[in-house]
């Protein structure tokens, strides 16, 4: 639409009549009216022509059936339903009765009616879903609330409200999935903590066991020794102390002697494991059985 100013000297001669002559008054005096004081009446015009032309598209949007009280869906009646459609779930996502609002109905509206063409984009993107494997047709109602949740699409909260009180997950398989891992890695946490506290247990075990069984094998050889009654235990000593003087040169007056060191060696090359203090021990107690003039303070 060209302004005014663009226009000046254009219009058509109008015929010599009560109108014309109105006409022709009013050009001049747009015509003798200053140019940004016209420019500001065109563009005043021109708004109010764009508004008037807006209230006559939404009043004819509004008389359309899909904006008739009768086409609100009924979401008692449809959270109680098995399964929807995807036209059906389209349908209920803009709380509209999918029996009177569906694709063979709104289709032929899509270039003139804005709703018509909202309707249009989110069945694309369900029907793209469906592609993808992210929803199926039909659909559990929770499911399709879950992937339109998921991808921030609006629907009535009423809708979700009646869902839920029948009993339904909302939830899409995504959110589903994420939940369940999470789930499982926490679980999958806790038992790798329990099976190395349980490894570090029998470790700790086996380490106490060994050196229980140690002391109860030492235990056992000097409760044996031990058990010997009186004159036994006199003739093991001096058996002792006999072959550690005769046999490795043990000197009972000495205040070290290697021999301890030898015999416990020797022990060990025939398998039999004694430290060198039980054997000082059993060298001291015989020790006292020599006679007086070889006995005197010595190895310890």
């Amino acid at each position: 639409m060209k302004s005014p100013k663009q226009s000046r000297g254009r219009l058509p001669a109008l015929p010599d009549t009560e109108e014309a002559k109105k006409g022709a008054a009013y050009e001049a005096e747009l015509s003798a009216m200053p140019t940004e004081e016209l420019d500001t009446l065109y563009k005043a015009e021109l708004a109010t022509a764009y508004a008037e032309a807006e209230a006559e598209r939404q009043l004819e949007e509004k008389s359309r059936f899909f904006n008739w009280p009768t086409a609100n869906a009924d979401f008692d009646h449809w959270s109680k339903a098995a399964y929807w459609t995807l036209d059906e779930a389209v349908a209920l996502a803009f709380g509209r009765e999918p029996r009177v609002v569906n694709w063979d109905t709104i289709k032929a509206h899509v270039q003139i009616s804005g709703f018509a063409g909202s309707y249009s984009a989110l069945r694309d993107l369900t029907l793209r879903a469906q592609t993808a494997q992210q929803l199926y047709d039909p659909v559990i109602p929770g499911f399709f609330l879950g992937w339109a949740k998921r991808n921030d699409i609006a629907y009535p909260p009423e809708l979700e409200a009646k869902v839920v009180e029948r009993g339904n997950h909302v939830g899409d398989w995504r959110s589903l999935y994420d939940d369940l891992k999470r789930v499982t890695d926490e679980q999958a946490e806790a038992l790798k903590r329990i099976i190395l506290q349980r490894d570090q247990t029998i470790t700790e075990l086996g380490i106490e066991r060994d050196g229980l069984l140690a002391r109860l094998a030492e235990d056992e050889k000097l409760t044996r020794t031990e058990s010997l009654g009186g004159k036994e235990r006199e003739s093991a000593l001096k058996l002792i102390i006999g072959m550690a003087v005769a046999g490795y040169s043990y000197n009972p007056r000495a205040k070290r002697n290697d021999a301890t060191a030898d015999i416990v060696d020797d022990l060990d090359r025939l398998g039999i494991h004694l430290d060198s203090d039980t054997v000082r021990k059993w060298l001291k107690e015989g020790r006292a059985l020599l006679p007086p003039e070889t006995e005197e303070d010595g190895d310890t």
